[in-house]
């Protein structure tokens, strides 16, 4: 799963410390909002999680299925479109700390918020020692 994963490039992108957002975006991946793909994720964000992560005030990740409309190429000659298309279409999860700390995760379908009994925490699937 991992090896499709990739960053969006995207002018929301705060170059101070108040506030950060990163966008990333799956190829060829078939989402059904199960269990275990919800904690796959998890382990995932936990993975990019940048160990100065406190530094910010807020600092957001958010994962879209990549599509025709949600790629690098498209959203550079059309940005507004992550907000027109993508976000109703394409945006599947979302994690948000405050400083430092984990705030809450989201499930997205469709543009909206799927209950979460687990809203509030991530779950981390441990990787098997070789």
């Amino acid at each position: 799963m991992y090896h499709r994963f990739h960053g969006l490039q995207s002018c929301v992108n705060n170059p101070d410390s108040q506030g950060k957002m990163r966008l990333f975006a799956f190829r060829a991946f078939t989402v059904d909002h199960s269990a275990q793909q919800v904690r796959a994720l998890d382990s995932l964000v936990e993975i990019i999680k940048p160990s100065d992560i406190s530094r910010y005030q807020q600092y957001t990740v958010y994962v879209y299925v990549e599509s025709p409309h949600t790629n690098n190429a498209y959203l550079k000659e059309n940005p507004r479109d992550l907000d027109r298309y993508s976000n109703q279409n394409d945006w599947i999860y979302q994690v948000d700390w405050v400083k430092g700390n984990f705030l809450m995760r989201k499930i997205v379908k469709d543009g909206d918020f799927l209950p979460d009994k687990n809203l509030n925490k991530i779950e981390i699937i441990q990787q098997k020692k070789s």
